[in-house]
């Protein structure tokens, strides 16, 4: 069955026009990832702290289904680089041995 264009109905027929969607910068989430980044590299435990805290709160607002797009999973994985780097050595510390003298 196909179906033909009736030329008594061209006023019900109407042009799509997709809907604009205005994209507001996410602030909290570029100073997360600058907290997470700078964490890693100057192993600030005060950055990586709150750049976890941070990145939860960003999973947590109501913006879950874009939230991993937008950096989110980047800032954890930052995140937890930094602990393990700033934490592991005194989890578990280096034995140090003395040379004989």
């Amino acid at each position: 069955m196909t179906q033909s264009k009736d030329p008594r109905r061209e006023d019900l027929i109407r042009k799509f026009t997709p809907i604009e969607v205005e994209e507001e910068l996410d602030f909290t989430n570029i100073l997360v990832s600058i907290l997470s980044f700078s964490s890693m590299i100057f192993k600030n435990k005060w950055f990586a702290w709150a750049s976890l805290v941070g990145t939860i709160s960003g999973f947590l607002d109501g913006k879950a289904q874009t939230s991993i797009s937008q950096g989110n999973l980047t800032n954890i994985i930052m995140s937890g680089v930094a602990f393990v780097v700033m934490y592991t050595p005194i989890i578990f510390p280096q034995k140090i041995s003395e040379s004989p003298k």
